[in-house]
């Protein structure tokens, strides 16, 4: 089956689209094991990502020792495109050189899919990532995770953290003409600034606070029954900071990624056969071409085989 291409559902309300992104490393390494210096990392390749690309919204984040999951608002594929661009060449670059690692970081390119407008679809997708470590028995709170992550950060009334920024290149340039220099003299603090979920972009910063802190607590409490009813521990930051990031997990978890996010039946169908009406046409205009036709037009909001991005039309001011 072929992957889904790169989509986003151009939302009725004028608001850019939600869409959550998943990346995972190659083979499942662990090679996003938390660490200080991984997570100012981490949080400095968003953050010089989001500087170059400010058309893009960072929403929420979470890096787990083998995967990351974000959740970003956006009103282009190409933006969005250039923005994960940048955090998957720039993160898999730190990665390599943190953990004397050679070969592949990612496994696939990223996963991005859509959420709808729909107010409990948003939430619930926030509360998968504040969720991430607690489903799997690592730590009981969400608020325990050693590596980067924005719950604290919301939770405390926050929209802005700060990460590490290398600037390798100045480094080299530097070296070549001669100078005595380190990576320290090449770090730059840069700030992440986090947006609101679209669904509460009215709220005020102590409500919005509130409700992520409400999220966190019924994630507290459904992990502890879980426990429970398993009568098992969870296993624990050491154990996390313990793991070789070479290290692989013996099975991993497999399930096939739905098209879209949404609550309802009737907006899930609604936004997959829009989706599928998008790829029809995509497919056929990428035959004409293979076949000679360049004059073919595609779907607004893609990336035509050998031919320019197609941008949507914006409606005059």
């Amino acid at each position: 089956m072929g992957r889904p291409l790169r989509w986003l559902d151009q939302h009725s309300n004028g608001l850019p689209t939600l869409v959550e992104v998943t990346a995972r490393c190659m083979q499942g390494r662990m090679l996003l094991r938390p660490s200080p210096t991984f997570n100012r990392v981490a949080v400095g390749c968003l953050a010089r990502a989001q500087q170059n690309t400010p058309e893009v919204g960072v929403v929420a984040y979470n890096f787990q020792s083998n995967h990351y999951h974000l959740l970003l608002t956006a009103f282009e594929v190409q933006h969005l495109s250039k923005f994960m661009g940048s955090v998957q060449s720039n993160l898999a670059r730190e990665v390599c050189k943190l953990h004397d690692w050679g070969e592949k970081v990612w496994g696939r390119r990223y996963s991005s899919i859509c959420v709808s407008e729909e107010e409990d679809a948003q939430i619930d997708r926030l509360r998968y990532i504040f969720a991430q470590g607690c489903k799997e028995n690592l730590i009981a709170s969400p608020r325990e995770w050693p590596g980067a992550s924005c719950v604290n950060t919301l939770i405390g009334g926050y929209r802005q953290v700060q990460g590490d920024w290398y600037d390798r290149s100045g480094l080299y340039r530097a070296r070549q003409r001669g100078k005595d220099a380190d990576l320290h003299d090449y770090t730059d603090r840069l700030d992440l600034q986090l947006v609101a979920l679209p669904c509460w972009s009215d709220l005020s910063r102590e409500k919005y606070a509130k409700e992520c802190l409400d999220l966190v607590e019924t994630i507290e409490q459904e992990t502890a029954e879980r426990l429970e009813e398993e009568s098992s521990g969870v296993l624990g930051v050491t154990l996390v900071l313990n793991t070789h990031p070479h290290s692989r997990p013996e099975k991993m978890k497999k399930s096939p990624a739905p098209l879209v996010h949404a609550k309802d039946p009737d907006i899930r169908r609604e936004m997959t056969r829009r989706y599928r009406g998008f790829a029809a046409w995509y497919s056929t205009a990428s035959q004409s071409v293979r076949s000679g036709d360049f004059e073919v037009s595609f779907p607004e909001g893609c990336f035509p085989p050998p031919l320019p991005y197609v941008g949507r039309a914006r409606a005059p001011d």
